[in-house]
């Protein structure tokens, strides 16, 4: 979701879709982050509550998850130059 709010803020030349954004990667990072081991949690309830404590899954590899924040990154830089 915050991929498609920073696509939208740089399609549309808005820097008020930033802050949302943002305020998702954090609060994403701030539940789905793995502290103790690394890596992204593999399976949260609604509630980010930890439904399984399996890492990986047919939905989940090492692809989507750089793959999102790569882009995230890459839009960012391309509204601050």
């Amino acid at each position: 979701m915050s991929k498609q709010i920073l696509h939208e803020a740089v399609e549309r030349a808005d820097d008020r879709l930033i802050s949302p954004a943002l305020r998702m990667i954090d609060y994403s990072m701030a539940r789905g982050w793995d502290e103790e081991y690394g890596g992204w949690q593999g399976y949260l309830h609604r509630d980010f509550s930890l439904s399984t404590p399996l890492k990986g899954g047919m939905w989940k590899g090492f692809f989507h998850t750089p793959r999102a924040l790569w882009l995230c990154w890459r839009l960012l830089g391309d509204m601050t130059t």
